[in-house]
């Protein structure tokens, strides 16, 4: 079978059947492929699968689940720390100090980032302690006050699921010592703006990454807009990284035909699965896709 072929799994009838109220009405989706609609034909899409059959189970069936979750409720938490964009974003890196060593390289734009810059253990405010780290972070929301001074626009429950993670990280500090360090990076920026119309010029990133957030809570219709402004901001040999891959309606980020065709001719196609009870934790059974563009 060559690469760009579509793998499917067929899952074993175990853990599955533990959420099957809740997931019917997604069971057609697969492990490889999260979107209902399949990757346009023609693309390339390097794959890395997770071999262990009751990680693909647990993963496969915890997907699911927090998909339907998340179809009633607004928005998701935005608490997320370093390690948490480590295991969803930066499987492709052996460990953190990987994942810094290759933000060294660049600028990094998180795109719907939320409360993340007022989470000291969060990738914004971390600071590693060998020194290397990104050149700078943007983190863009739209619910990111403009004016100094002024409140967020972001719900109640997002400062308030923030708090939590922030206390339950101060408690670790407290039983461990090698729980990270709280601080706060004055360097990098939070900006109000809306992901379509980037307040930023052409070829400004070299990594774009999105949690939770793009394509998965934006229609397919201002994902399209979205993406050629990711595409406009981002420097050749540039990566974007996206978990999910698909939006909150199940649509593939590949079968889009105007983002399937930039795809085909700029850009190289990884497609990550959760590995372990961290990919479990951390990306919440979604796989991970890294979009790397050509040099030229």
């Amino acid at each position: 079978m060559s690469r760009s072929e579509v793998q499917v799994f067929h899952r074993p009838p175990s853990i599955y059947g533990l959420f099957k109220p809740f997931n019917c009405r997604l069971a057609h989706k697969n492990l490889y492929n999260s979107g209902m609609n399949q990757p346009a034909s023609g693309l390339e899409i390097h794959r890395h699968p997770n071999t262990n059959p009751v990680y693909r189970d647990i993963a496969a069936s915890w997907r699911r689940f927090n998909d339907q979750i998340c179809r009633v409720i607004s928005m998701p938490s935005t608490s997320r720390t370093t390690n948490q964009y480590f295991n969803a974003l930066f499987p492709d890196c052996a460990s953190e100090e990987a994942m810094h060593a290759l933000l060294a390289k660049g600028d990094l734009l998180d795109a719907g980032s939320g409360t993340t810059h007022k989470n000291p253990y969060s990738l914004f405010n971390h600071i590693p302690e060998s020194g290397v780290g990104p050149a700078k972070i943007v983190a863009i929301d739209r619910r990111i006050a403009q004016v100094a001074g002024d409140s967020d626009g972001f719900r109640l429950r997002d400062g308030v699921t923030t708090r939590m993670m922030i206390t339950y990280k101060d408690l670790g500090r407290i039983l461990s010592l090698r729980a990270p360090k709280r601080e706060m990076n004055t360097s990098n920026i939070a900006q109000g703006a809306n992901l379509r119309n980037l307040p930023h010029g052409d070829e400004s990133f070299r990594q774009i990454v999105s949690m939770y957030c793009y394509p998965y809570w934006i229609s397919e219709e201002d994902s399209v807009g979205t993406f050629q402004e990711f595409d406009r901001v981002l420097q050749p040999g540039g990566q974007m990284r996206f978990c999910p891959d698909y939006t909150l309606r199940g649509t593939s980020l590949l079968s889009m035909p105007d983002i399937a065709q930039t795809v085909r001719h700029h850009y190289g196609i990884d497609v990550h699965e959760p590995k372990g009870i961290g990919g479990m934790r951390d990306s919440l059974g979604h796989s991970t896709l890294i979009l790397t563009k050509n040099e030229s």
